[in-house]
């Protein structure tokens, strides 16, 4: 409804479902990335530099212990 995806299906398999940004999707990228910089800043703001850098240690090696591919902070 707000014209940021494009979404077709695949020929061969009905399953699939290729999704892309259109261009008003992607020139609001740079503005959501914008926010969710402001709003790490603002949430682990709080913490020094040693405890994030302990924080991060730890996210990684739970997700290093359960096998996730993506950490969701780096």
């Amino acid at each position: 409804r707000k014209n940021l995806l494009t979404r077709s299906e695949a020929q061969t398999d009905r399953r699939y479902q290729d999704i892309s940004l259109t261009r008003t999707g992607s020139e609001l990228v740079p503005k959501l990335a914008r926010l969710a910089d402001r709003n790490d800043a603002e949430f682990f703001g709080v913490l020094s530099a040693a405890e994030r850098k302990t924080l991060l240690e730890i996210l990684k090696k739970m997700a290093s212990r359960h096998q996730l591919k993506r950490l969701p902070l780096e």
